[in-house]
């Protein structure tokens, strides 16, 4: 091989290596920014997306419901034999049961 021939094959891996290290660094730019920009941004001002707004203002609704259904008498039959009360009072109920001996 020639003295020419190692200068070009030095001169085309050291051009290798730029184009390589060009890239990665662009890459790694790239992935920084979408990352602030995605994630790291919104967390810092505090902002809310407006389906994080509506997703928590529907749990608090679901909330309501579920505590009014928990926590109210209700007749649930028409032949008023079936009926809900509040959770408390169900459960006062059966501990009362459990403790009273069978007839």
């Amino acid at each position: 091989m020639s003295n020419t021939d190692s200068q070009n094959n030095v001169k085309y891996e050291g051009r290798t290596v730029i184009i390589w290290s060009t890239v990665t660094a662009v890459a790694v730019v790239v992935l920084v920014l979408v990352v602030w920009k995605y994630v790291l941004a919104p967390l810092q001002t505090g902002t809310a997306t407006q389906s994080q707004v509506s997703s928590s203002a529907d749990l608090a609704a679901i909330r309501r419901v579920e505590d009014s259904v928990l926590s109210t008498y209700q007749l649930l039959g028409d032949d008023s034999k079936t009926c809900r009360i509040p959770i408390e009072r169900a459960m006062e109920l059966i501990a009362v049961e459990s403790i009273t001996p069978a007839r």
